[in-house]
């Protein structure tokens, strides 16, 4: 657990106040997520508590949902990385075998209802039939184009060198070396396969065309390399998006677990038409109806998350994306997301613009207001919120409240003002 000297943020009768720098500082730079939506619009103290002080003062349990999750993700991951004729059953068993095996997961291969847990959800992956045949899938290959990429880091190396009189020995190395030193090439610099192809590209382009060469022939080979440089193909597993929606003044981002192909324009080198999907682990697939008068309604979350990565795919990536999918191998059901609904769609847009409102009014204020529901019981600041609402008659509740960490513990994150 993190050594924390001093409290993070403060519980009054009306909410939490950030008293730390901190936590200040990671707040004003916080982007939103589909989980950061449903947490705000739920209840913000329990998002502000969750999201920067519990994970560092609760020590959790090694075997919990999220951890299976995240292990059964990983296993899907990993086995459609694979080449389609290699999709097996036989394969997926090593991969089980393989991530149970692993650093990240070799704790939880010494609790067998973990792994239980984690074989019932991979059988229920194939009696399921979510994808009639594993090695049919197409994984989409997705275009990124990285702005501060290594072909950046080759065009501003190259205009250095251009306007150095420094021609000796090592000049090149130099160049590059003080380019990569600048903040936004950090992750770059610790690349050394791309830091040996700017290196390798700024050599043989200057031995090609020479100093503050300005033939169109140079220039325009100077381009192509920049762009060559910035661009990759990556599989359309664990795919980062990010991006600005609506009128929202902060990007959304989120990872997709995985994105099939469904078209490609002919001669492309990549997908031009995608499904993204979403592996779940609950035990229940939450169906949304669209006609419910229920402000949230269940399984909007889940639409609402879809929609949002779809949204930022095609704004991203160039894509269209023609379908979206929620895929529950524990509950064996999947569950589609309607893409073609305008309804929805706005009311998402909506959702992204007033959540990112509602952050920034939070910020302003300093203030994360209680929002008490019978979901009080999960939340790990029930024994000390002053407007915590308890249902001891309702035997989850009651041992989910008990479940929870002590006053003591807490009060290392929390500065507690008045105790229930």
């Amino acid at each position: 657990m993190a050594d924390i000297k001093e409290p993070l943020v403060e519980i009054t009768k009306d909410g939490l106040r950030v008293i730390s720098t901190e936590v200040s500082e990671k707040l004003a730079k916080k982007k939103l997520s589909a989980s950061a939506i449903t947490g705000l619009q739920g209840c913000p103290a329990s998002w502000l508590a969750n999201s920067f002080v519990t994970n560092l003062i609760v020590e959790q349990e090694p075997d919990n949902a999220a951890r299976r999750g995240s292990m059964f993700h990983q296993v899907m991951e990993n086995f459609f990385a694979l080449p389609k004729e290699q999709r097996t059953q036989k394969a997926m068993k090593e991969q089980v075998r393989a991530v149970l095996a692993s650093d990240e997961y070799k704790d939880l291969a010494e609790i067998r209802d973990a792994v239980l847990w984690l074989r019932a959800a991979v059988n229920g992956y194939y009696n399921m039939h979510a994808d009639a045949d594993p090695s049919e899938v197409v994984i989409a290959e997705i275009e990124s184009i990285a702005p501060n990429g290594k072909g950046t880091a080759f065009g501003e190396a190259l205009d250095k060198i251009n306007k150095s009189e420094d021609r000796d020995k090592g000049f090149i190395g130099r160049a590059l070396e003080n380019v990569l030193s600048s903040g936004k090439f950090y992750r770059l610099s610790k690349n050394e396969e791309a830091v040996r192809w700017a290196k390798k590209t700024l050599k043989s382009y200057l031995e090609t065309y020479g100093f503050n060469a300005v033939e169109d022939e140079a220039i325009a080979a100077r381009n192509e390399l920049i762009f060559k440089g910035n661009r990759s193909v990556d599989p359309g597993l664990e795919i980062f998006v990010i991006g600005r929606i609506g009128n929202a003044s902060r990007d959304t981002l989120g990872y997709i677990d995985r994105v099939q192909e469904t078209g490609r324009e002919e001669g492309s080198d990549v997908s031009t038409e995608v499904m993204v999907e979403d592996w779940k682990s609950g035990a229940k697939a939450k169906q949304y109806k669209p006609n419910t008068r229920a402000k949230n309604p269940e399984g909007l979350a889940e639409q609402r998350q879809q929609i949002i990565y779809s949204i930022l795919l095609e704004q991203e990536k160039g894509v269209k994306v023609t379908g979206a999918r929620l895929i529950y191998p524990v509950a064996r059901q999947v569950i589609e997301v309607d893409l073609t609904d305008e309804k929805l769609r706005e009311r998402v847009i909506a959702d992204v613009e007033a959540a990112d409102a509602q952050l920034t009014d939070h910020i302003e204020r300093n203030l994360f207001e209680y929002s008490p529901s019978i979901l009080c019981s999960w939340c790990p600041l029930v024994k000390v919120c002053p407007s915590a609402k308890t249902f001891n008659h309702v035997e989850k509740a009651r041992v989910a409240l008990e479940s929870q960490p002590s006053v003591d513990v807490l009060e290392k994150g929390f500065k507690l003002t008045r105790r229930r």
